[in-house]
This record gives C-alpha cells, sequence and structure tokens, in this order.
C-alpha cells in the first residue's frame, strides 16, 4: 500500500480541536486503484480530509476487486510533551498528527496611557 496524497487537517477541525478515528470503506480495484471510498463513521469535520486522503492509496495489484475497512485517526500532539507518531501504523491504520493551533487567548498587550492629539478630543 502507498499513498500518492498527504494527509490533511482540515483547519476548522484544527481550530476546533476535533480528535476522532474516522473509518472508511475502501473498495480497490485489480490494478490497485481505488474505485470508491465510503464513510461508515467519523465526525463531518475530518471525513472530507480523509475521504481524500484514501482516494489517493495504490494497493499492489491481485486478482478481483476488494473492499477493506480503513481507519484514519486524527489527533493532535499535546501540549503536555507527549509523541505521537505520525504515519501508518499497519496495511488499514494511518495516524494524523497535527501540531496544536496557537492559543488565541494570550494576555492582551499592555498598550499605556492614551494621548490625546488634539485639543478637542
Amino acid at each position: 500500500m502507498t499513498e500518492t496524497t498527504a494527509p490533511t487537517y482540515l483547519p476548522l477541525a484544527r481550530v476546533a480541536r476535533v480528535e476522532c478515528n474516522v473509518i472508511l470503506l475502501a473498495t480497490f480495484a485489480q490494478d490497485g486503484a481505488v474505485e470508491s471510498v465510503r464513510v461508515v463513521s467519523g465526525p463531518v469535520m475530518l471525513q472530507s480530509g480523509a475521504v481524500d486522503f484514501v482516494k489517493g492509496w495504490r494497493a499492489n495489484p491481485y486478482t478481483g476487486p476488494r473492499t477493506c475497512p480503513v481507519v484514519v485517526s486524527y489527533m493532535s500532539e499535546k501540549e503536555n510533551g507527549s509523541q505521537v507518531q505520525q504515519g501508518r501504523l499497519d496495511t488499514q491504520h494511518f495516524v494524523v498528527v497535527e501540531q496544536p493551533p496557537p492559543c488565541l487567548c494570550d494576555p492582551p498587550g499592555v498598550l499605556g496611557r492614551k494621548r490625546k492629539r488634539f485639543g478637542i478630543f
């Protein structure tokens, strides 16, 4: 099994910190190309990225079409420093790891005192 596309963690899902498994059924043709991909379960935010990723897979040629379950796990790297390895766990499991998004709740910068530039204000 080879990947010809890179996995994507959609920006909206990344900001919402959605982490989950997307389970798909991929049908491969005799030449190893993906014929169809059907979503079995998983959050809607992650489904399109997983389907696009699996459509780029290529299997070894074999006799007869085959339908295989595929699990794409989306995880964000934890802030506590634990490392999760991105990549293929086995033929049917792939882990996508994304850096956590920047925190938008940082304390505001100190602006200091307002200066009046005109005598009117």
